[in-house]
């Protein structure tokens, strides 16, 4: 499995510093992507690997309607919108109206993406064990590392920060 040349020296921005921390999460998700669109393909499974979420939440809930999943994904109700269109162009999902309120449309897997799903399912167990193999090699849970960070700048902002940053140093 490849990744493209330009994601091959990762180290030219690494100088930068803490300040671009972005950019580090940023080139780290587009090797992710790339890396798993290649794996899932080699699996002889035809989805981009930013739509296994998208999948995997199909499985896993009925009654999924365009807006819950922006929510579950913090996504945009466009992109997400976006990413159904391709998954209905590979017949991976399908819509349904809601008969109680026909406003609400169901986003659905179809027969070939329920099938699709249960194949992910299976390989998401390995990449999870190859994920926690690699988080032991570096010394760090990134996962969980990742969660406490969105979780720290959730509640107290980065401009609050450099506030009371400036506050403290005044």
């Amino acid at each position: 499995m490849n990744t493209p040349k330009e994601m091959l020296n990762p180290n030219a921005t690494d100088e930068l510093g803490p300040t671009f921390l972005g950019l580090q999460a940023h080139q780290l998700l587009s090797i992710i992507d790339f890396q798993g669109t290649d794996l899932l393909a080699a699996q002889g499974i035809d989805l981009p690997s930013r739509s296994v979420s998208t999948m995997m939440h199909l499985k896993k809930n009925k009654h999924v309607t365009v807006t819950g999943l922006a929510h579950f994904l913090g996504m945009s109700h466009q992109l997400v919108r976006h990413r159904l269109k391709d998954l209905k162009a590979r017949n991976l999902v399908a819509e349904q109206r809601d008969p109680d309120d026909l406003r609400r449309t169901h986003i659905l897997l179809t027969k070939s993406g329920k099938a699709l799903a249960l194949k992910v399912d299976h390989l998401n167990e390995e990449v999870e064990h190859v994920y926690l193999e690699m988080f032991e090699e570096i010394g760090v849970d990134l996962f969980a590392a990742l969660i406490k960070a969105k979780q720290a700048l959730i509640e107290k902002s980065l401009g609050t920060r450099v506030l009371e940053r400036h506050r403290k140093a005044g």
